[in-house]
């Protein structure tokens, strides 16, 4: 086995806001010996200069401390070597917050009340792979049938390009300096695209788009029970 596992325990850091799940993190991750624990932070100045320090393997994030995922795309900027596993919460839409945690480079997709056993594999399979997403959240977002959804309307060359900027991030008026179009012509793409595919708002159209296959995301299969994706 290459890299980091075979060598040395690796080493986890975690960012949450709740007590409760810190101390659960603490002992599910103290008790591995493969896995060191690095600590528990609340800020994201704290979690930088940990990775600086101490260059943790893998931070685990608690979606609902970063709900925008912005602390995820900041340190996978920084530190291109740390793997990021979410920890998503039932409450909310996986298939949603799955899509838009992996657009934001996140490693790993576990939900929080998972078993231990399946949050050891996403660290392990996040650094190892590339790529761990628990199974009942990758079952949500196999890919529909392309053109499923669209209400007999496929969406236009422009609309396809939209949404992939909207995929990326941009905001309607940064899409439209990319387009040289105005920003009341984005929105008006948004809408119609929004329609077409059913979808509540914009991170809801990210997801509905993965499952329809019109924006790609590929998860070949790995050890049992997960699906990983080696990067290029």
């Amino acid at each position: 086995m290459d890299g980091p596992m075979a060598t040395r325990p690796l080493r986890v850091a975690l960012f949450c806001r709740n007590p409760s799940l810190r101390k659960n993190m603490e002992a599910i991750v103290v008790g591995e010996p493969d896995l060191r624990w690095m600590g528990s932070l609340e800020g994201v100045g704290a979690v930088i200069s940990l990775c600086k320090s101490d260059c943790p393997d893998v931070l685990v994030i608690d979606s609902g401390s970063d709900p925008d995922w912005k602390l995820c795309l900041v340190a996978t900027g920084l530190f291109p070597n740390l793997a990021v596993v979410a920890l998503l919460h039932d409450g909310s839409p996986h298939p949603v917050d799955a899509a838009w945690g992996l657009l934001h480079r996140t490693s790993g997709i576990v939900g929080v009340t998972a078993r231990p056993d399946r949050l050891r594999v996403a660290i392990r399979g996040a650094v190892q792979f590339g790529r761990a997403v628990e199974p009942r959240t990758e079952a949500s977002m196999i890919p529909a049938p392309r053109g499923c959804g669209l209400r007999g309307k496929p969406l236009t060359a422009k609309e396809l390009e939209v949404l992939q900027l909207i995929a990326e991030g941009l905001t309607a008026e940064k899409i439209a300096r990319r387009l040289s179009i105005s920003a009341c012509t984005v929105r008006t793409h948004i809408y119609r695209l929004l329609r077409k595919l059913d979808a509540r708002d914009r991170a809801h159209a990210v997801a509905l788009s993965f499952r329809m296959s019109l924006l790609s995301m590929h998860h070949p299969v790995g050890p049992p029970g997960y699906r990983f994706d080696r990067p290029n």
